[in-house]
């Protein structure tokens, strides 16, 4: 079996228009500027055969509507982004075990290929349970290996478009959404999944019949372009020496200056070595997963990196922690500052009996009193408190914080020593705002 992904957009690509010789202006009416995205896996086998597909919808919840006028057997997912994730490959399994009923007895080959979604514990588990083999193909080699991207889904992704614009023939005003995905496919499907494709696309990629030297010398010209620095290739800085040492040659002549291959040019060396540049990235290969040593390599793999993420996402809270709690601390400190520096008409409309100039002698203890702490370029700095010990230089007073966006006051434990010259006013006393515990403290 071969499985592999494609991409349906809602906004798809009208086909060529005829036209009357002359014209300037053609035009073909499609659903808009910018469409969604619908992920469509396919599975075939070389027999010639496939299996429903199993589409993934940008969507968080699934409808009904989604899958009217789909194939028989077509399965849909929900997923937000519309990508294939672990979680969405395991329904994908799923849904070809329900067509295949592999088991260990009789298993099948899955050709897949080398995505990180494909990789995860719970899939490989399911097919070393079911009887599925996965065998992952080295990383970009889809447009070599992959039989449904030679002979198949070029010939689908015609025939979806041209369902699209007689979609769009018949629905004048109209444009495609999701809900018509399904059943555009459903047209365009038979049209492509024919046997024949299906089976010249194993035989031009070299799987079925097995044919080792499919592939010439000319399909690995573009590797070179990451091959790895000659050791012979000529430097730049030698050019100029060697163009002052040659003899002079006759314009008309067409004999080249400098006999060198494109890989000995100066002007197109070879890049560096990525190994040395990017030691995270690991070289990948093709290899067969469900494999017990690469299956147990995979699953420490994923273990590790599990508790790295885990590790990240602690530190990660801490630091919120921390950063939070400084956070906390400096808004508090600027509330209590802004509590402190309340202007006194704010603080006299909560008292309206206040005695200005009060005579310190009748001051008691117990009693409240208005302080000026200070002034700064603005406003007065003032508080209120309640007295607590008293002399003739000195009083002690315990503070009453001003609550934020009102004008209730709730006793503190701080205790602060004034001199008497910077008592503005006596305060009547206040009363409790409320019966309820939890603001009996609250004045």
């Amino acid at each position: 079996m071969k499985r592999n992904e494609t991409a349906l957009t809602t906004v798809h690509n009208p086909s060529n228009i005829i036209g009357q010789k002359g014209l300037k202006e053609i035009g073909q009416v499609t659903s808009g500027e910018r469409g969604i995205l619908v992920t469509a896996c396919c599975f075939v086998n070389t027999t010639g055969n496939s299996v429903a597909p199993f589409l993934i919808v940008p969507r968080v919840h699934f409808k009904d509507r989604i899958i009217t006028g789909a194939l028989p057997g077509t399965a849909v997912g929900a997923k937000k982004t519309g990508c294939v994730n672990s979680e969405v490959f395991m329904d994908i399994l799923k849904h070809l075990h329900g067509f295949v009923k592999s088991t260990p007895e009789s298993p099948i080959l899955l050709i897949i290929d080398n995505h990180q979604s494909h990789i995860s514990i719970s899939s490989l588990e399911f097919c070393e349970s079911n009887g599925i083999m996965l065998l992952s193909l080295p990383p970009h080699t889809s447009g070599k290996l992959q039989p449904l991207d030679k002979t198949v889904y070029k010939s689908f992704k015609s025939n979806f478009n041209i369902a699209c614009n007689d979609w769009m023939d018949m629905n004048p005003g109209k444009t495609i959404t999701i809900y018509e995905i399904s059943g555009l496919l459903g047209i365009a499907y038979p049209k492509s999944f024919m046997p024949t494709n299906i089976i010249n696309g194993f035989r031009s990629t070299g799987i079925w019949p097995l044919n080792r030297n499919i592939f010439s010398d000319e399909d690995f010209l573009s590797s070179s372009v990451t091959d790895r620095p000659l050791e012979n290739a000529l430097p730049l800085e030698e050019l100029p020496q060697l163009l002052a040492q040659r003899s002079p040659v006759p314009s008309t002549s067409r004999q080249s200056l400098i006999h060198r291959t494109p890989e000995h040019s100066p002007r197109h060396s070879p890049p560096p070595d990525r190994r040395k540049l990017d030691k995270r990235t690991e070289k990948k290969r093709s290899q067969i997963l469900t494999d017990t040593p690469i299956k147990d390599q995979i699953i420490e793999e994923t273990k590790l990196s599990k508790a790295k993420s885990v590790k990240r996402n602690v530190l990660k809270g801490k630091k919120k922690q921390i950063l939070s709690k400084r956070i906390k601390e400096d808004t508090s400190e600027s509330e209590e500052e802004s509590m402190s520096i309340a202007d006194s008409d704010a603080i006299v409309e909560a008292f309206s009996n206040v005695e200005l100039d009060p005579d310190l002698d009748k001051l008691g203890i117990g009693e409240y009193v208005l302080i000026k702490e200070g002034r700064t370029k603005e406003h007065d700095i003032m508080s209120v408190g309640k007295i607590l010990t008293k002399n003739e230089l000195e009083i002690s007073v315990q503070y009453i914080r001003r609550l934020f966006q009102s004008f209730k006051f709730v006793e503190t434990q701080e205790e602060y020593l004034f001199e008497t010259s910077k008592v503005l006013a006596k305060l009547p006393k206040p009363k409790p705002s409320g019966g309820k515990a939890r603001r009996s403290e609250m004045l």
